[in-house]
């Protein structure tokens, strides 16, 4: 039972592993392991890729993102009741997006048919 402890599950390793892409378009991956303190910053180094025979830069693949959450309906509706700022903005987002794509056009097309010009 002592080896089934979550002690024992971790990670031995506390580096993370990237992939480096070569500048000269070569498709050559050189791969490392690098701190978990220098994974925010992206890596550059220069090193040899034996496709074009010289020292070339390499820029890593890409970042990771992090993941945005999406605003469940329990948190549409707490901000909506509550009106706190930090979570209506996610919800304000939105409404906007929609009415940018003609989402609330149609209430207005079908009430006023055609406006009176202003000449």
């Amino acid at each position: 039972m002592l080896f089934l402890s979550n002690v024992f599950f971790r990670s031995k390793s506390k580096r993370v592993h990237i992939n480096l892409i070569s500048s000269c378009a070569s498709n050559y991956i050189y791969s490392t392991y690098i701190s978990p303190n220098k994974s925010k910053f992206r890596l550059s180094l220069r090193k040899h890729d034996p496709v074009v025979n010289r020292h070339v830069m390499f820029y890593q693949k890409h970042m990771k993102s992090k993941s945005k959450k999406k605003l469940s309906l329990h948190g549409i509706n707490y901000a909506r009741f509550t009106g706190k700022n930090k979570n209506l903005r996610p919800l304000l987002k939105r409404v906007e997006k929609a009415y940018l794509y003609g989402k609330f056009n149609k209430l207005v097309d079908n009430t006023y048919r055609s406006l009176p010009r202003m000449s």
